[in-house]
This record gives structure tokens, C-alpha cells and sequence, in this order.
């Protein structure tokens, strides 16, 4: 017969130690580790709101900039708005989303 029996002085065998990473009693969810990253990934952009009229002139203006091309499309007023538009945006939405 193939009895196994445990003697008094002996010690019971101890369960193995699980494989892979140990579990953490503060870790986070898949959902909230994508929130989390997502929230992030908004503090790193600005929206910024332009008049239709300034935009064609922009994209023309960067067009002639990436062909290596030595036009000045936009004026003087075109890029005064475009940089109060741009700061006004960046300091609205940095205020609105500093955490706490």
C-alpha cells in the first residue's frame, strides 16, 4: 500500500509560491489606467479657435513655408490674431485643467 502519513514532528508541506508577478492590493484597472492615460494625453494639447477667413490664409502660409518657398502671405494683424488666439486658448485650457 502506498499510505503517506505525516509524522507529529514534521512539518506540513508548504503550498508553492505562485508564478508570475505578485498581485498589489493598490493596483488599478485596465478602464482606469486608460482614463488616466487619456487625461494625460488632453494636458498635452491646446484647441485653439481661429476665424475661417485667417485659417486659408495660415494654411497657405505654412504650404509656402514646407515648399521652401520665400512668401509672406499673412500681415502683420493676421499673425497678431493668431498669436492672441493661441495664448488666449493655451492659458484657458492650462488653468482649466491643472489638477488639483
Amino acid at each position: 500500500m502506498n499510505d503517506i502519513t505525516v509524522l507529529p514532528d514534521e512539518e506540513p508541506v508548504k503550498e508553492q509560491p505562485r508564478r508570475g508577478r505578485p498581485k498589489d492590493e493598490n493596483a488599478m484597472s485596465g478602464a482606469k489606467r486608460q482614463a488616466r492615460y487619456r487625461e494625460k494625453q488632453k494636458m498635452k494639447s491646446v484647441t485653439v479657435t481661429i476665424n475661417r477667413d485667417l485659417i486659408d490664409r495660415l494654411d497657405a502660409q505654412l504650404v509656402a513655408i514646407r515648399d521652401t518657398q520665400d512668401l509672406i502671405i499673412l500681415t502683420a494683424n493676421d499673425a497678431d490674431a493668431l498669436l492672441r488666439a493661441i495664448r488666449k486658448s493655451a492659458r484657458m485650457q492650462i488653468i482649466s485643467k491643472e489638477p488639483e
